[in-house]
């Protein structure tokens, strides 16, 4: 159940991140019920999305990516994943070193982790960790 809810976390965030409001089940389950018979977003770009971000983060993070210590940080999980599909709407990501350096650096910006640690579902945590994580992953070549 926690990989669906992550999933949904992405694609909700992805497609209507402007108009994300707490609580977090509410926006999801807003995002649910707006798209319930694929007529706004269909199966297969939301499926292109996913697996071409999830395919990108795996060449490049590997197993250590959405962490900030030993278990996956959903608000880390939703922020990269949005941050690096954004930049994917701009075309092919191929240089996976700056990629891997990028989300290093995310990883130590003060801003971000506590976006990503204390109160992640408040409507500025995620706008914060959105927002920098799609700054770092924006001119990636």
């Amino acid at each position: 159940m926690r990989d669906q809810e992550l999933i949904l976390r992405f694609l909700a965030l992805y497609y209507d991140a402007d108009k994300y409001s707490r609580p977090m089940k509410g926006f999801l389950n807003t995002f649910m019920g707006r798209n319930k018979h694929l007529t706004a977003i269909s199966t297969e770009e939301m499926r292109s999305v996913f697996n071409a971000t999830v395919q990108i983060v795996s060449k490049s993070i590997g197993k250590r990516a959405f962490k900030l210590a030993r278990v996956l940080n959903a608000a880390v999980f939703d922020a990269v994943m949005v941050g690096i599909a954004r930049r994917l709407r701009l075309g092919a990501i191929t240089d996976l070193e700056t990629l891997r350096t990028r989300y290093a650096g995310l990883l130590e910006n003060a801003r971000f982790l506590a976006a990503t640690g204390r109160a992640t579902a408040d409507e500025e945590s995620v706008a914060i960790r959105l927002d920098l994580a799609t700054r770092a992953f924006t001119d990636v070549p």
